[in-house]
């Protein structure tokens, strides 16, 4: 555990505490940013050390900002293996973040934002096969899939070296919570990086990475390719170190790379996304090397010509984490995407990665990188999602709010995390299971609103016009529709292009028989927040009375009393002027009553 006292002379001060091997490759066992403010004060942060009998050190980073700290009494306790981290305290004054308290203004516009870009109108029409328009007919609309990637890094061992949890892990990535939901992006943590696909003992070999990768288009995953070159000698090929001084043989050999990797059988078009440089701004071996980091753009050109379906991406770490505070990173990265965009390399998008740990970044701060990146035309995707050594409260506070920045900007396409399970995580701390499988609270928030609060199933009617139109979120969809024995179903991709759907059933009926009974559906939509539409079925003619009642069971106001003919009816109701809650609609003809709930909101 780290222990020292700290003050800041400055308003505020971002520095990294980290505790590393002394000589390479300087494995991190605490990397650790947080915010400083005026005053002393303790702090206490705990970390698991990666190899305890090696020479290790620990190093207090100031960043490239200007200003002042003093520290005091600083030590390193070692427990052993008496405790676990999780079971020391932890003491630091920036566990929280701006924008965490409950009402939070940026929450609100975010999730306003995601009703408007995230959702649409769905059409369904309903045609018999005359080509006319049926009434009545039940129609379901059941989401299977989000458009927006929901996604994370694998580990192949699962595949390559069968084990209970490996077989727990295959079945999490087909059914993630129990509920047929999942993942529909996938990226291979580490089978397509350079040094690993040049050596078949890393990893799997090469025709073991293709038959995974058709693996997970089996199971309707888009996957991403990471990453073709990360530009510092450890995450490369030892030759390249070797010939640094041959910018030749440097350049041969990085075009003879992207050539072998993006032209292989069953890697060629198989990824919709590739990774092609990885972490530009903090790993500048190569930019070293050549003398400039202009050969970039170069690059992306050479990736394009040897795999021209493929979304190509620049990732990179720094900016987004670190509270979001280190500005110069920023500025560098979008130095970079403007000097590939003048060169007239294709260029699609910005992996954010998100390594995240104490000293989280404030939502409003995550929007406006957003923002900036978005500027240059570019999408953006959170790419490697994890908060390692954060307490299971403020992760699962920080995953919501992660999870809502992200899902309310128009340009971001993905949120993917850098492994969901504790047993295949590069920090043992992944963000949905512990290593025995059981599930965190930032996991059970991920499942609540992903598959829960973002995810439609629709049921309802067709009106007049044949008509059904739910606004639901934008993803894949099974659609059907029933009149008597009558059926059709379709799959459908419903995206801003695609809107409308049209199902014809093999009847010559314009709308359903009359019920045999009174029936009363669910007003649709519900919840609503002003408008919404009541249908309802009488078996003969008769005068039916439809009254609204609050849940204590006091009368409100009648929404109809009329004579009308048997077959099936709508009314439409306005709650403008009823404050929200829940309210009862009760329906009685010739002798039988209905009642049903409803939920208005505003």
């Amino acid at each position: 555990m780290l222990v020292l006292w700290i003050n800041s002379l400055d308003e505020n001060h971002l520095i990294t505490h980290v505790y590393e091997l002394a000589e390479s490759p300087f494995a991190k066992s605490l990397y650790a940013n947080a915010q400083v403010q005026p005053g002393w004060s303790l702090w206490m942060l705990p970390f698991t050390a990666q190899n305890e009998n090696a020479d290790c050190h620990y190093q207090l980073n100031l960043g490239g900002m200007a200003g002042k700290i003093q520290i005091s009494a600083p030590a390193i306790l070692n427990f052993g293996k008496k405790y676990r981290t999780y079971e020391l305290p932890v003491i630091s004054p920036s566990l929280e973040y701006e924008g965490h308290e409950e009402n939070a203004a940026w929450r609100e516009q975010a999730l306003q934002r995601i009703e408007e870009f995230r959702k649409g109108e769905l059409t369904v029409s309903v045609r018999n096969a005359l080509g006319e328009p049926i009434m009545g007919a039940e129609v379901k609309v059941t989401m299977l899939q989000h458009h927006f990637g929901f996604g994370t890094a694998v580990t192949v061992s699962p595949w390559l070296q069968p084990s209970v949890d490996g077989d727990i892990y295959l079945n999490k990535l087909m059914d993630l919570d129990g509920q047929g939901h999942s993942f529909n992006v996938a990226v291979l943590e580490n089978a397509l990086k350079w040094p690993v696909w040049e050596d078949d003992t890393r990893h799997g070999d090469r025709e073991q990475a293709v038959q995974i990768i058709k693996w997970l288009h089996d199971q309707h995953y888009r996957v991403r390719g990471h990453n073709l070159i990360w530009p510092n000698w450890i995450s490369m090929p030892p030759d390249m170190k070797q010939n640094a001084a041959d910018v030749s043989y440097l350049e041969n050999r990085i075009h003879d790379h992207f050539n072998d990797l993006l032209g292989y059988r069953g890697i060629r078009g198989q990824l919709a996304d590739w990774d092609v440089l990885n972490e530009p701004v903090s790993s500048r071996d190569l930019e070293k090397a050549f003398g400039t980091d202009s050969m970039y753009a170069q690059w992306f050109k050479w990736a394009h010509e040897a795999d021209d379906g493929a979304r190509l991406y620049i990732t990179e770490n720094e900016m987004l984490a670190q509270a979001g505070m280190d500005s110069l990173a920023l500025d560098r990265l979008l130095r970079i995407i403007r000097q590939i965009d003048q060169a007239g390399a294709p260029l699609h998008g910005i992996g954010v990665q998100g390594h995240m740990k104490y000293g989280l970044t404030p939502p409003a701060r995550l929007l406006q990188i957003f923002d900036s990146i978005a500027a240059l035309g570019k999408e953006v995707s959170i790419t490697e999602y994890d908060a390692v050594n954060i307490n299971d409260d403020l992760a699962a506070d920080y995953m919501r709010d992660i999870l809502i920045a992200a899902f309310s900007h128009p340009s971001v396409r993905d949120f993917i995390m850098w492994g969901f399970w504790d047993g295949a995580h590069w920090q043992n701390d992944a963000p949905l299971f512990n290593r025995d499988w059981s599930l965190k609270p930032s996991g059970q928030v991920f499942f609540d609103y992903v598959f829960n609060r973002w995810w439609s199933q629709e049921n309802g009617a067709s009106n007049r016009q044949g008509v059904f139109s739910p606004r639901v979120y934008y993803g894949e969809y099974q659609v059907s529709a029933t009149v008597g024995d009558h059926s059709a179903q379709k799959s459908f991709s419903f995206n801003r292009q695609q809107k409308s759907i049209s199902l014809v059933l093999d009847t010559d009926m314009t709308a359903p028989n009359p019920p045999q009974n009174l029936v009363l559906l669910q007003n649709h939509p519900n919840p609503f927040g002003g408008m919404t539409k009541i249908r309802y079925g009488l078996p003969i003619r008769d005068k039916v009375n439809i009254e609204l009642y609050n849940v204590l069971g006091q009368f409100i106001i009648p929404l109809i009393d009329a004579e009308q003919a048997a077959g099936w009816h709508e009314i439409v109701f306005d709650a403008a002027d009823l404050p929200p809650g829940v309210y009862l609609y009760r329906s009685t003809s010739a002798g039988i009553t209905c009642t049903r709930k409803m939920l208005l909101i505003k």
